[in-house]
């Protein structure tokens, strides 16, 4: 195989590396939070005071992050 088959095999490893990570994270931060939803039937969150404000705000910035994050840098990546 060339360099150009080198190139893009790091690449596609570097793409499949992003996914696994976002996945990842997806599951750490959402499917606690979904799992609670679920058996509780109530959105709040179980944490209060600042700390809770924190979190919620940060779960719900690391799964939208964790998704538009790997769409774009996947796209970025293909295109190169």
């Amino acid at each position: 195989m060339g360099e150009k088959g080198v190139c893009v095999d790091q690449r596609l490893m570097t793409v499949i590396h992003f996914v696994a990570a976002s996945d990842f994270l997806f599951s750490i931060v959402h499917f606690p939070r979904e799992i609670v939803t679920q058996i509780k039937g109530s959105t709040a969150f179980l944490v209060h005071g600042w700390i809770g404000h924190v979190l919620s705000k940060l779960c719900a910035f690391v799964t939208d992050v964790a998704i538009i994050a790997v769409s774009a840098l996947t796209l970025i990546f293909f295109a190169c």
